[in-house]
């Protein structure tokens, strides 16, 4: 189990390569980050374990547009619906919001394939069957208060609308949602 001290050293150390990812271009391999390093802090569940996952959305977040191949787009979506999701108590709103935000750095680069990303829409947009009205952005909308940050939120929805343009006709809206 880590102390407070180590998880406050792992988040300033990420926090870092976080900032300077195009400094840090050639030295970090990020494709092999997303099957190595960060699944391997997501799987931290100790205390304070919510900070190591809200930086690991915002290092994706920085890096996706960076340098991630397109092989690993999958990896990468997958990865965040793990920390979009309500269903892991691990995820708070911090957590979660950060992943929205990823979310929407994803998708709004310039290699973003559409088809790549279409069998993820359904739980983006709107959750799971197993999260009924709390999941996906959709969800975290009505979870959160402040009218900035739903804001926020309308504002990813609407920028994965406008990039998967006609085929977000094909999301299976649920009747509970």
């Amino acid at each position: 189990m880590m102390t407070y001290e180590q998880v406050i050293f792992r988040e300033a150390l990420y926090n870092a390569i976080t900032l300077n990812a195009l400094s840090l271009y050639d030295l970090i391999d990020f494709d092999e980050w997303l099957v190595s390093v960060i699944p391997a802090e997501l799987s931290y569940s100790g205390p304070h374990t919510k900070i190591i996952r809200r930086r690991m959305a915002l290092l994706i977040s920085a890096w996706v547009g960076t340098k991630c191949a397109e092989s690993s787009r999958p990896k990468v979506y997958e990865t965040l619906l793990s920390l979009l999701t309500p269903l892991d108590p691990r995820n708070d709103a911090a957590v979660r919001l950060s992943a929205a935000s990823a979310f929407r750095n994803a998708v709004d680069e310039w290699h973003f394939k559409v088809d790549d990303f279409l069998p993820y829409l359904d739980a983006v947009l709107i959750g799971t069957p197993e999260e009924h009205d709390t999941g996906g952005l959709i969800g975290l909308m009505g979870f959160v208060q402040q009218i900035e940050t739903r804001m926020k939120l309308l504002s990813v929805v609407d920028n994965i609308v406008d990039r998967c343009d006609r085929r977000v006709s094909l999301c299976k809206m649920r009747s509970d949602v």
